[in-house]
């Protein structure tokens, strides 16, 4: 059966260390390479987080949750932001032109 041979655009070098060319030159990766960089990195990952003590995990924990954008910017971006300054000119600009057109009473 053999290993099959995916062809994979690669930017970087680095993450394109099991490779071979193909006849364009573009960097072909392996699936069974890729898989066993991913469980270096996770193992890596994993090893890092057992070695920092709980304290240590909590305060990083803590502070990242303090310093983490609003729910409604990481759902739905600038957008909400955006409505928000267009409906406040819109009051604005709706006040501004009662006050400059006389009523008839």
């Amino acid at each position: 059966m053999g290993i099959r041979w995916v062809s994979v655009a690669v930017f970087s070098p680095p993450a394109c260390i099991s490779r071979k060319t193909s006849a364009s030159g573009r960097c072909e990766a392996t699936i069974a390479s890729k898989t066993e960089d991913y469980i270096k990195y996770l193992t890596e990952r994993v090893v890092a987080y057992m070695d920092t003590p709980p304290e240590v995990r909590k305060e990083q924990r803590i502070l990242h949750k303090s310093t983490r954008m609003p729910w409604h910017v990481r759902w739905f971006g600038m957008i909400p932001l955006s409505i928000a300054i267009w409906w406040k000119r819109r009051r604005e600009r709706k006040a501004q032109r009662q006050k400059t057109t006389p009523h008839d009473s």
